[in-house]
């Protein structure tokens, strides 16, 4: 096998000390452009790639935080995900020296901003990196997101995004896309005049705020004639299911309705069936987890809006390790992941 070539070679070949070599690859200073246009020929001549893993050896073990909602009851559709991408990257990284935490939070007393803050003082300086939430809704979490990047520590969110905290950067779904992409179903499925009825989740949450406004900015902007209905609703699923049930048995005119959440999905088909809707509708849940696929089977959903959140984790996690084994900093500060729609004809391909 060829032996690879090191940076004692590329030394020797230009005529320089292996820390010029070091300085020169990495585009620090100290190296004149003449110098360093040699090196990188010769690098270049050689096929010189960085043995990452070696190096890593050789310097103290990299401790890298993960912090996102337990995957417990109704968090499970959507966040199960989350850490499953998470780990996914993370065992590609399992030759390199690191130290992994994770810290899965579950409510007020052991929210985010509580564990980051425990996290924090127990390690303080000696964290390198971290990976979480932008959950803008809760101010304790942003004070703690904003406290890791006053230390200097590099911050990536996953699905919602914190700009002013000082993250360096996030991966999400485009929200108004996604909302667009739905009203453009719905739109070409159903009677000009009819009703439309949303499962709008959250207004304080940034996702089903702008899930609903692309959908109806949609709408409004090609003069589409469809009435809606938001129906807010986040954390009683029996207070939802409710209203849902009063707006459905009230109001003919309804002849579609989606959700903006992956458990209001479950929510809102629980409802369709328990009212004998199947094949009344069109139903647009939200995300892909075993109740929806289920759901979709049965004819209760027409469709789910798939946000990818295995696909936001992954590549979140491999931008934060890139930045921290490489020294590669992100190209956008934040990035989208698309959002798909599944039929019954496609399901399999994501599954």
């Amino acid at each position: 096998m060829e032996k690879r070539a090191t940076i004692k070679d590329i030394a020797n070949k230009a005529g320089v000390s292996s820390g010029t070599v070091h300085r020169a690859l990495n585009g620090k200073p100290g190296v004149g452009e003449a110098v360093r246009t040699r090196i990188l020929e010769v690098a270049k001549e050689f096929d010189y790639r960085p043995n990452y893993v070696a190096s890593s050896l050789k310097r103290k073990a990299l401790r890298v935080v993960a912090a996102f909602p337990g995957s417990n009851e109704q968090n499970r559709y959507y966040y199960s995900c989350v850490w499953q991408g998470y780990r996914a990257y993370m065992e590609e990284m399992h030759d390199y020296n690191l130290q992994v935490i994770e810290l899965p939070y579950y409510g007020e007393v052991n929210g985010q901003g509580a564990e980051l803050n425990a996290v924090l003082a127990r390690y303080h300086n000696e964290i390198d990196g971290l990976i979480t939430v932008g959950h803008l809704e809760d101010e304790r979490g942003k004070q703690a997101i904003r406290h890791f990047s006053e230390l200097g520590i590099p911050v990536m969110l996953v699905c919602d995004d914190i700009p002013e905290s000082g993250r360096m950067g996030c991966v999400q779904a485009n929200y108004d896309v996604t909302g667009r992409l739905v009203a453009e179903l719905l739109s070409s499925q159903v009677p000009a005049g009819s009703s439309v009825l949303t499962c709008a989740g959250d207004v304080l949450i940034t996702a089903h705020r702008c899930i609903v406004q692309g959908f109806e900015n949609y709408l409004a902007e090609n003069n589409i004639q469809l009435n809606t209905i938001n129906v807010y609703g986040f954390l009683s699923e029996q207070d939802l299911a409710m209203r849902l049930r009063e707006h459905l048995e009230s109001n003919p005119d309804i002849s579609a309705m989606y959700s903006v959440s992956a458990r209001i999905s479950v929510t809102m088909a629980r409802v369709v069936k328990a009212l004998g809707l199947n094949g009344r509708l069109r139903v647009i849940g939200s995300d892909l987890f075993d109740e929806n696929v289920e759901n979709m089977e049965a004819g209760i959903l027409n469709n789910i809006i798939f946000k990818n959140p295995y696909k936001q984790a992954y590549t979140a996690t491999k931008v934060l390790m890139d930045r921290l084994i490489k020294g590669i900093d992100p190209v956008r500060d934040v990035q989208y992941v698309e959002s798909v729609l599944l039929f019954k004809s496609n399901l399999d391909m994501y599954l």
